[in-house]
């Protein structure tokens, strides 16, 4: 029976942090209830900056940390009783924001359109704006938002390029900026290394929150260094092996308590325990056994001692049966935390003889526990014989998770008999995948060997896994084996365009942009209208990448009702606008309830077009009202009056009205309006 804990220190909210929490909800709410224009919008925006600048006067940064049910500000977490602030960190959590900072200097303008943005529900009016891809999220020059977990993304909405090492990567600089939450600058806190973070773990003083955080980002860091083989993968496999170092016992078992139940204890240390180094697996088995409140006998922790010892033996065959070996037995007790003991007196002789220093597995050391289906398998390739109880042997090691033996066994006969092409032949059917990807938690490592030597013929059950999977993780993992089939996936993708739910729909679109070819005779142009945005969005992607549809879509795009797809088309404008698009562009910028970005964008998309109309517009919007007896001066600065300024020192300074309105703009006191006409220019800024 393990101690029991000490309670944590709790620090209380400052009364001012706390009315100013306050606020920000009710303002939250007000935005949601009154329509644009209402006079209370702009009482409530006024009362949060009103208790916000106060603060920001006594320290440059405020920092808010988010949980499920709870806020984290400066160390001190808000009561998960008071409704106010409960709701507040519900409607945070929802749009999958991990944390949110205020920096001195923000501008009434930045907190309404922050306001704006988190009123919105995210499931009925649009994407969390934590999920909003970097390219697409506002950019405020004073305030950040980290979001909650990149796990969370869909592969969907994942940038061209992006691979389980970069995720895994602002993963780790997300947990260390959630660990520190400090006031450094964020380039700072980026800098820190395993030993800063884990130091700062261990004398926190926070609340049960920034435990379940802290552990969360263990939990999701851990999935995706499991995937991740390449360069980035390595060195942060070593950055949580040194953190994990770094944690001390009581820090360990304090996370694994009060950060989650048995469940997540056990998929945290089931999971780390296949990626890090043996000994930090051991640290984290005590600490686990100690918060489930289990009893690891001396017995298993000797022999688990003794494995983990010859896991780093020179002798390349040693070191790898004694490292399968030892991860085998660890994911077994994490699961029951009861050692099979078929055999209690040859175990204990056997345990005995481990544990002796003077004694060493050799590679060609006899198992006595080897089970039946591994013997009939050496023995039907030695004796390069096939038949049913080879194939019975085959499945039994399928059902009980063995193929990491069985793929061993087929390598060391590579070549030196026909009967292991037979062996593959049984394994990698559409009968064992669906066996494979059937499981609660599937072995992508021995599904992606199956799937090597299956081809397009694995089409089939990995798109009904897809239509049915509830992990994220595992759907973004079938999707990427999908597009790796190629072209020959196209017709099948097509038929499940039919008759099938939005998601299916979404993701069979997005595959056939994965795979880089449509069928003959295909066009998404009937789901660019469906009714899910999600579907029109992946429909639009498609036709915007092709060059003989791009126009008609553009235009399209820019009158879709939802706002992520009118930003995909203004995106495309920039690039190049055609003619037929200016009417639309022309209404975006007439709304004055689009976004702040919305209106930059589409200001950059006009400026491409070089009409004497659009010249005009740009004029006449960077200038101020006439006033008598006075000349003409630059409009207010604003976000649209920055954009506008580039495109006429780049496009229009020779015409004499653009060149006035650009010397207005040079001799200008501001030096965010002269740094934009230099930008135009070409100029160093």
């Amino acid at each position: 029976m393990s101690p029991e804990p000490t309670p944590q220190e709790h620090r209380v909210l400052s009364r001012e942090i706390s009315v100013f929490l306050v606020q920000f909800s009710i303002a939250l709410h007000n935005i949601s209830t009154y329509p644009p224009g209402h006079p209370m919008l702009e009482s409530a925006v006024d009362a949060v900056m009103g208790r916000l600048l106060p603060l920001l006067g006594q320290n440059p940064r405020l920092s808010l940390g988010v949980a499920k049910m709870q806020l984290l500000v400066e160390g001190a977490a808000t009561d998960p009783d008071n409704a106010v602030l409960r709701d507040l960190a519900q409607r945070l959590h929802r749009h999958q924001i991990g944390a949110l900072q205020y920096s001195e200097g923000i501008a009434h303008d930045e907190m309404a359109d922050l306001l704006e943005r988190l009123s919105a529900d995210p499931v009925n009016q649009g994407e969390p704006l934590g999920l909003s891809r970097e390219a697409d999220l506002p950019q405020w020059p004073h305030i950040r938002i980290t979001p909650l977990a990149f796990d969370q993304l869909e592969l969907v909405d994942q940038r061209p390029g992006d691979t389980d090492e970069s995720r895994a990567v602002r993963l780790w600089l997300a947990l260390a900026d959630t660990a520190i939450l400090k006031d450094e600058s964020s380039e700072e806190k980026r800098s820190l290394d395993a030993a800063d973070v884990a130091s700062s773990i261990n004398e926190s003083h926070r609340d049960e929150s920034y435990d379940r955080v802290i552990v969360g980002y263990l939990l999701q860091l851990s999935r995706e260094l499991s995937q991740s083989e390449g360069t980035d993968g390595t060195v942060l496999k070593r950055r949580l092996t040194e953190l994990l170092d770094g944690l001390t016992p009581e820090t360990l078992r304090r996370l694994l308590e009060i950060g989650g139940g048995l469940a997540e204890r056990q998929e945290l240390v089931k999971t780390l325990s296949g990626s890090i180094p043996v000994n930090a697996v051991m640290e984290l088995i005590r600490a686990s056994a100690g918060a489930s409140q289990q009893t690891v006998s001396h017995s298993l922790l000797r022999i688990l001692t003794k494995l983990a010892d010859h896991s780093q033996s020179p002798n390349a065959t040693v070191r790898f049966d004694a490292d399968i070996a030892f991860r085998d037995s660890v994911q077994d007790l994490v699961d029951s935390w009861v050692l099979k003991d078929p055999n209690p007196e040859a175990y204990t002789a056997v345990l005995e003889r481990l544990a002796r220093p003077d004694t060493a597995l050799k590679p060609d050391t006899e198992i006595e526990f080897e089970s039946e289906a591994v013997r009939v398998v050496k023995m039907s390739l030695e004796l390069d014989l096939f038949g049913a109880s080879a194939g019975h042997a085959v499945d039994h090691m399928v059902a009980d998770g063995s193929l990491p033996t069985l793929f061993m066994l087929l390598e060391e006969d590579a070549g030196k008999s026909e009967t292991g092409d037979r062996f593959w032949s049984h394994l990698c059917t559409a009968e064992t995948l669906e066996r494979l990807l059937s499981e609660e938690s599937p072995d992508f490592e021995s599904t992606g060997r199956v799937l090597e030597r299956m081809g397009i013929d694995a089409a089939e059950p990995l798109l009904d896994a897809l239509e049915q999977a509830e992990s994220l993780g595992t759907r973004r993992w079938l999707l990427t084996q999908l597009s790796d089939l190629g072209p020959e996936l196209g017709p099948l993708l097509v038929e499940r365009l039919t008759d099938t739910p939005w998601f299916v729909q979404r993701n069979m679109l997005v595959l056939l942009g994965a795979i880089g070819e449509w069928p003959e005779g295909f066009s998404p142009a009937a789901h660019a209208h469906h009714e899910d945005s999600r579907v029109r969005r992946a429909a639009f992607k498609l036709l915007l990448g092709q060059a003989e549809l791009r126009d008609s879509a553009l235009v399209d795009a820019l009158g879709d009702p939802a706002e992520a797809v009118v930003r995909m088309g203004l995106g495309s404008a920039v690039e190049s606008c055609p003619p037929s698009a200016l009417p639309k562009i022309m209404t975006l910028l007439q709304d004055q309830d689009r976004a702040p970005e919305i209106q930059v964008l589409a200001i950059r998309a006009l400026g491409t077009v070089s009409t004497s109309t659009t010249r005009d517009w740009l004029i006449h919007h960077a200038l101020g009202r006439k006033r008598w007896f006075r000349r003409r001066r630059l409009a207010t600065k604003s976000s649209e009056l920055l954009a506008i300024l580039p495109i006429l020192a780049e496009r229009w300074v020779t015409h004499p009205d653009a060149a006035a309105v650009v010397r207005l703009a040079a001799n200008s006191s501001d030096p965010e309006i002269r740094a934009a006409v230099r930008a135009g220019r070409g100029e160093a800024t």
